[in-house]
């Protein structure tokens, strides 16, 4: 029987292909969580063969987590077919009715974070009567957005990625059939599926979060000190950190940091080679551009000396 005053929950949604990710963020979640806390994981699933729920089981099982696994294959929670996002970004729209438990607190984690502090203090945010809470969105929360989806322009559009949930709030005021409801009926609006409907459900109606809790890796240079300033770390883009083509350099140094918390996951090995790959070819590419840089800088240094030195320069044609 688990302790209510120890008890952590973390829920999540993914797919065949998101497994390992999902596997990142709970050895991140394992390592840095206080070691008298019981872990609850709730993981909703779509299309997830079974050796791969037996590897979770394993893992969790070595661990001592409690897990919780629900199959959603074949459900549709949107009336578009066609999408740039996957099935399974609009499990947070399933009733949190659907699982074993409801605990007073639950938090929501998408599977391309990376946990690098302990969630511990999230869950000692008072909720009072906000469904949730949540970071502001810069980069998505523009004002025609807003508009769209029945927002003004001083409400606040927030990142559904990660969320504390204050479930008696949202199961009393059924925030997840509202958010379905309008993902229904106003497909055209909502291209980020789930987010768009429950941004136009709650309507800026949630407790605002340090952006610590997450931060978007897309707005950083490096990951130099990313332990000291932030908990969680969001790869909210289509350029994900397991991506080995990369369209910047310094993303083989977030590659690297990456798969050194993929060791703690369900492929330590494979994260691994992973990482000294990604250290190579990001030291690689930062190496050639430098060496470029110098080679060009000395051929217009010689260039100019070899002009001194030639007496015809001046009556050379251009």
């Amino acid at each position: 029987m688990l302790n209510k005053t120890s008890r952590r929950d973390f829920l999540f949604g993914c797919d065949q292909n998101m497994v390992d990710a999902m596997g990142v963020v709970w050895g991140g979640i394992h390592k840095h969580m206080p070691e008298e806390t019981d872990l609850v994981f709730h993981a909703r699933l779509i299309g997830v063969n079974e050796k791969k729920k037996r590897e979770m089981k394993s893992w969790c099982r070595r661990r001592k987590i409690v897990l919780h696994l629900y199959d959603h294959t074949g459900i549709k929670l949107r009336s578009r077919v066609v999408s740039h996002l996957p099935d399974s970004s609009c499990l947070r729209l399933i009733e949190l009715q659907s699982l074993v438990e409801i605990p007073e607190k639950l938090v929501y984690l998408d599977c391309d974070t990376v946990i690098l502090g302990s969630l511990e203090h999230l869950f000692q945010i008072p909720l009072g009567e906000y469904p949730c809470a949540a970071c502001d969105d810069p980069s998505w929360g523009l004002l025609p957005r807003k508009l769209a989806l029945g927002m003004t322009a001083e409400m606040v559009y927030f990142n559904s990625g990660v969320m504390l949930i204050n479930t008696r709030v949202w199961v009393r005021d059924k925030i997840a059939e509202k958010a379905q409801v309008f993902l229904h009926e106003n497909p055209d609006v909502c291209p980020y599926d789930d987010q768009d409907s429950l941004n136009a459900t709650l309507k800026g109606n949630f407790l605002p979060l340090q952006d610590r809790y997450n931060r978007f890796a897309l707005f950083e240079q490096t990951c130099r000190d990313w332990e000291k300033k932030f908990t969680i770390i969001h790869f909210a883009w289509k350029d994900k950190p397991w991506h080995f083509h990369q369209p910047y350099p310094h993303f083989y140094e977030f590659s690297g940091l990456y798969f050194e918390q993929a060791k703690r996951g369900f492929r330590p090995i494979w994260a691994s080679i992973r990482t000294w790959a990604c250290i190579f070819i990001g030291q690689w590419i930062t190496g050639r551009g430098r060496f470029t840089k110098i080679r060009k800088k000395i051929k217009n240094k010689i260039k100019k000396c070899a002009a001194r030195l030639n007496p015809f320069a001046r009556f050379t044609p251009a």
